[in-house]
């Protein structure tokens, strides 16, 4: 599975997104919070990865560029297929009908671009809080503070392209800013099931490391409006996008199949 890495920490430590207010702690609660409904809620609304390509299309869904801007569409194209901008951006009269079809595409499609997005991750845990029943997260990767997540995107390394554009032009950085914030410090789990669960996840291996007490991480969010970047002159490298943080769930292993707790806030 691949990460997504969201905010860089200093000395190599892992990256994970910011998410709640500070001293926003979590409202930790021993109840098994996995909702039965998870799975039917889930297969209402559809969720796809947040890479940039997916988040791209809401600048257009969201009416921030033009159709009619050629170098917009261009670069729009890179992010979407790259080996097709590499194999025939440089001859004009191939590219003047590759853009001309993926204008018709955005004319037609744009409305029904989805705006539901799921960004994956892991979290350390900590020393077991018995007063608190429940694991500490690690420092290094409990979600507070800012509020945002931040998203770096590596896909154009996996494509074998370089960016060739500004971001002024079309931005490469994307922030999510979400209403309903919310922090996460503590993994609720039952004493009697603590010690089990640190045997069984000691065998996954995240980013090449074992047996570091890793549990996956899946955020769910709804993206509803972007910022008016002609208003956002102080960081013009970031699309701003605004929303709601769906869902929050920890799983034991790095394909997400075995839930330890998930928390619904939309």
């Amino acid at each position: 599975m691949k990460y997504f890495l969201i905010f860089i920490f200093a000395m190599n430590i892992v990256s994970l997104p910011v998410l709640a207010k500070e001293n926003e702690p979590l409202d930790v609660k021993v109840n098994n919070e996995i909702q039965s409904d998870t799975a039917e809620s889930s297969a209402q609304t559809k969720y796809i990865p947040a890479t940039h390509s997916n988040l791209s299309q809401l600048l257009w869904k969201f009416n921030v560029y033009n159709v009619d801007d050629d170098q917009k569409l261009d670069n729009f194209m890179l992010t979407k297929n790259c080996k097709l901008y590499r194999d025939h951006h440089e001859d004009e009269f191939i590219w003047q009908n590759i853009r001309q079809g993926l204008k018709r595409e955005i004319e037609y499609y744009s409305g029904d671009y989805l705006t539901s997005f799921e960004v994956s991750s892991y979290v350390r845990l900590g020393r077991y809080n018995f007063n608190k029943l429940a694991f500490d997260i690690e420092n290094s990767f409990k979600l507070y503070n800012e509020g945002a997540i931040i998203f770096p995107f590596e896909d154009y390394d996996d494509m074998g392209c370089i960016l060739p554009y500004s971001t002024d032009d079309f931005p490469i950085y994307m922030k999510f800013l979400p209403d309903n914030r919310f922090a996460l410090t503590h993994v609720p789990i039952a004493p009697n099931d603590a010690n089990a669960l640190l045997k069984r996840i000691n065998k996954y291996v995240y980013n090449n490391s074992e047996g570091n007490r890793n549990l996956a991480l899946r955020l769910r969010i709804k993206i509803t409006s972007i910022d008016d970047l002609n208003k956002n002159k102080e960081n013009t490298q970031y699309i701003v996008f605004k929303g709601y943080m769906d869902e929050i769930a920890i799983f034991e292993d790095p394909e997400m199949t075995i839930p330890v707790w998930v928390k619904k806030l939309n």
